[in-house]
């Protein structure tokens, strides 16, 4: 499942509480849709992380913050979830080539 997330459209009182709370904060959500042949989440962050051709501050900020893949439990139908979290600096099907120029 992918899971696609506008970061700066999140209010800016949870982005404070660290990237940690909100991926366990929209995965509360979306484990009950979770259907037993689903057994990995791609959450990709999306925003300007790159003034001209430099990474922002926000996004060196997260990219630290990050956690490894992490292993969500789902009660009842006998298997963790896998959740992957990476911020968006470019195209899915072309990883390799960032997107510059997006800061706002």
């Amino acid at each position: 499942m992918d899971v696609l997330v506008d970061y700066y459209n999140i209010p800016q009182q949870e982005r404070r509480k660290g990237i940690a709370y909100l991926i366990n904060r929209i995965m509360s959500a979306i484990v009950p849709r979770v259907t037993v042949r689903e057994r990995r989440v791609d959450m990709r962050l999306y925003g300007g992380w790159y003034e001209d051709t430099s990474p922002t501050r926000d996004a060196q900020h997260l990219e630290r913050e990050l956690p490894g893949p992490t292993l969500i439990p789902i009660d009842g139908d006998g298997g963790p979830l896998m959740v992957n979290v990476e911020l968006a600096y470019s195209m899915r099907c072309d990883p390799g080539h960032h997107i510059a120029y997006t800061l706002r």
